[in-house]
């Protein structure tokens, strides 16, 4: 739990930090662009599967989680267990990020202000829930669909974090 807790700590910290700190603006894409963005999730993803895989197993994201626990590959009293663990350990990366980005002159706390993703008027896109919907359940799908192939007897193990990580990219 407590490295699952770590990592998506971690996830968080890099992945959102990079939107906040570098990435985002009040008037959109600027510094590293949505790509660098991208970029710092599938990282930090890469960096994670290494470091805690063989601990946890890399969820590090409650969807990922409830995809181990629906293949049979965990009890449900872990799979709670490590949804408490990485909600936690993403309240804190929130909060660290949140400390370090209100220490900016000026800052003020937007909308989806510390790297949150959605969708609907003002969000990038303006895309409709309906559309929100469809990427969220066919990506997860196929995100899934990675992890669970790499990291299965038929998957080349020492490669599956950086086919995950680069699958989230």
């Amino acid at each position: 739990y407590a490295a699952e807790f770590i990592g998506t700590f971690s996830l968080v910290l890099f992945g959102c930090g990079s939107a906040v700190i570098a990435g985002i603006s009040a008037t959109g894409p600027s510094g590293i662009g949505l790509l660098g963005i991208a970029i710092s999730f599938g990282f930090a993803v890469v960096a994670m599967a290494y470091a805690i895989g063989g601990i946890s197993g890399c969820h590090i994201n409650p969807a990922v989680t409830i995809g181990v626990l629906t293949a049979g590959k965990m009890t449900g009293k872990d799979a709670i267990g490590y949804i408490i663990a990485q909600c936690l350990g993403a309240i804190l990366g929130a909060a660290v990020l949140y400390l370090i980005a209100s220490g900016r002159p000026g800052f003020t706390m937007p909308a989806w202000g510390l790297g949150a993703n959605g969708w609907g008027d003002g969000y990038l896109g303006n895309y409709n829930i309906l559309s929100a919907f469809v990427i969220e359940a066919v990506m997860t799908f196929l995100f899934l669909f990675v992890i669970l192939g790499t990291t299965s007897k038929f998957g080349n193990s020492a490669m599956a974090g950086l086919a995950i990580g680069i699958t989230l990219m």
